[in-house]
């Protein structure tokens, strides 16, 4: 059976909105997976508050809240989150396992970057977080 041509032409705009919202969703669900990884290791995970989210390169960037051990809020806080591992400004990255040689050539790079900075003398452990952070800020965000 053959369609009318105006038929067809009038079902491409529906199929490509259809394509567009599958990928959009495929990115919301990147994006839930990463903050649930990082809201794991949060001393109150449940209150965890996010804003100013972006995907960039391969990574999700933003700024998250949460309480501290003192049941306080600490401020909004960078974070960047990736699929091999996840930073929140002023603390250490956490990485995951990663499986297959292009996630680990991945996580080396990253753990490369963080480590330049400690090899730096004369700072305070802060600036080296501060800088570490700018760096992969810088990599991964910009």
């Amino acid at each position: 059976m053959r369609l009318p041509s105006n038929l067809i032409s009038w079902l491409i705009p529906f199929m490509l909105i259809a394509c567009t919202d599958e990928a959009e969703q495929g990115k919301r669900d990147w994006m839930d997976k990463q903050r649930a990884k990082m809201v794991r290791e949060l001393k109150d995970p449940d209150s965890a508050k996010f804003r100013d989210e972006k995907l960039s390169r391969d990574a999700l960037c933003g700024e998250v809240n949460a309480k501290n051990s003192m049941g306080g809020y600490t401020g909004y806080k960078r974070f960047i989150a990736d699929s091999l591992f996840f930073v929140i400004e002023d603390e250490d990255v956490h990485f995951y396992p990663a499986t297959d040689p292009g996630e680990v050539m991945r996580q080396m790079d990253v753990r490369i970057i963080t480590k330049r900075a400690v090899s730096r003398q004369g700072q305070a452990s802060d600036e080296l977080r501060r800088s570490e952070f700018e760096m992969l800020w810088r990599e991964f965000c910009v």
